[in-house]
């Protein structure tokens, strides 16, 4: 799931005079560089061509000729998506006879396949694997192209408490008679053409060459590159606006512009700003005032003077593509405060919920106050409409024997049905609110520095607990209002 955000590095330079500059700096392989196109840097010829939907974390010795290398040591990993589902390719100018394909798994904490698409030019199967990863097609296939896809795994049943869940599937060898190996150089030096990026501004670009060491650049780690043949940029007086274009196979992820400074008359310098040792920072003259926290319009922000009058500031703009900013003064902002504006609504929000929940918590213990002596072993507890047929028959002195219609026996028992099972939803809400504490207990999710954006879906059957208890919650206090307002009604 890698991609770049911000796949090209564009800077404003603004620059007192005019100047050229020779740009070096640190790159790296980007996620979306073709596996081919890394095996050429390491020496594999282009009779052959090894291919795959993607490397897992975009590390370069996860790729598809690492299944291929006769090296148990190296694999093909990729993630396991069974909407896109993984696939890795084989594709060479000598065809070979296909019958039987070994997968073989690199050891660790990896998902097993268990259903793989075997594919040629001339048509596919869907195939299990079977045990030892061995997976037999009907009949003997002669191709010069070979594509397995992972159409289903067999995932880990336990996972120690804490760990990742392992999301990746590893293919150490794809075995196939025949079958040339891929034999990539893994250590030695390495030198792209200057085509691998470039660096532009004001309309002109210098080409840039990136060199390392094989063992390096499978590993992931960062590359050096530099301008081909010493060329520099040549920047103008003011503003410029200096991009790092990558090529197919590399990124720029640090650029470094090195230059001879002009030689310009001595300019007297002023310090604007100044930290003491209480960490307060004096500011002279107009600058920025920084909230290092998300950008919201909803942030505020206040300045007090020298004198203590403070003075709210305008609305924030936004500051290095996430921070709140205000431009401020510093003779006017001796210290200032901040407030997220639409905090006092949660606020609110909570206030409410305490209210509400201490006036149901009164209203409890006021009925169950008013219910004391209520009940004693003389109460009738017959129906009323039974109660009053046989008051009134007895005030008439006549003896009588007086049943209700079966319509009052449906809805008698229809009532008594109905608190029965309100008490088990209430019953059902109260259980579910216990299982999502015990969850939560059994189940921690981690959040690294506060910034584990994936907290929410950690939690997710939480959630459809918690939602399950509301439901039971609500229905159950319908049933019983219904009850309740029958019984009112019957004994009117």
């Amino acid at each position: 799931n890698m991609f770049d955000a911000e796949r090209d590095l564009r800077r404003v330079v603004e620059l007192p005079a005019a100047r050229e500059f020779r740009p070096s700096g640190w790159g790296s392989i980007s996620p979306a560089a073709s596996d081919s196109s890394l095996d050429r840097l390491a020496g594999v010829p282009v009779t052959n061509s090894y291919e795959s939907s993607a490397r897992f974390e975009g590390v370069p010795i996860n790729r598809a000729s690492s299944a291929f290398d006769g090296d148990l040591r190296t694999a093909w990993i990729s993630e396991y998506n069974p909407v896109t589902e993984p696939w890795v390719r084989w594709r060479g100018e000598q065809p070979v006879a296909v019958r039987r394909i070994t997968l073989k798994r690199l050891p660790g904490r990896y998902l097993k396949p268990t259903r793989v698409s075997v594919a040629t030019p001339y048509g596919g199967f869907d195939l299990p694997v079977g045990r030892g990863g061995e997976v037999v097609l009907p009949r003997t296939v002669v191709t010069s192209e070979l594509k397995i896809t992972i159409l289903s795994v067999k995932r880990l049943r336990r996972v120690a408490r804490g760990a990742r869940v392992p999301r990746s599937v590893a293919l150490s060898e794809i075995g196939v008679a025949g079958l040339p190996a891929a034999n990539p150089r893994r250590d030695g030096d390495f030198t792209t053409s200057c085509s691998a990026a470039r660096v532009s501004s004001n309309g002109r670009s210098v080409a840039l060459r990136f060199s390392g060491d094989l063992s390096a650049m499978d590993a992931g780690e960062a590359l050096r590159f530099g301008s081909c043949k010493g060329a520099g940029l040549s920047l103008s007086r003011g503003s410029n606006l200096v991009a790092a274009i990558p090529g197919k196979v590399f990124s720029v992820d640090s650029l470094l512009l090195h230059g001879t400074a002009p030689v310009v008359a001595p300019t007297r310098t002023t310090r604007t700003a100044t930290i003491g040792t209480d960490g307060k920072v004096t500011l002279a003259g107009a600058g920025w005032l920084v909230l290092g926290e998300s950008f919201s319009p909803g942030w505020r922000a206040w300045c007090s003077d020298r004198s203590g009058r403070e003075r709210e500031l305008s609305a924030p703009q936004q500051i290095d593509g996430f921070a709140n900013g205000w431009r401020i003064s510093g003779s006017n902002c001796l210290s200032a405060r901040f407030e997220f504006g639409p905090q006092r609504f949660a606020d609110f929000g909570y206030w409410i919920s305490g209210l509400a929940g201490f006036a149901l918590l009164t209203f409890i213990l006021i009925g169950l106050w008013r219910r004391r002596g209520t009940h004693s072993p003389d109460t009738d507890d017959r129906p009323a409409a039974v109660r009053r047929a046989i008051d009134r028959t007895t005030a008439s002195g006549v003896e009588l024997t007086v049943a209700p219609r079966s319509e009052s026996s449906g809805a008698a028992l229809q009532d008594s049905r109905g608190p029965r099972l309100s008490v088990w939803l209430f019953a059902t809400s109260t259980l579910s609110v216990a299982i999502v504490g015990l969850l939560y207990v059994i189940k921690p999710a981690t959040s690294a520095q506060g910034i584990n954006f994936d907290y929410p879906l950690d939690h997710v059957v939480e959630h459809w607990v918690a939602l399950a208890a509301m439901i039971s919650l609500v229905a159950g206090a319908a049933l019983d209002i219904v009850a309740r307002h029958r019984r009112s009604a019957d004994s009117g």
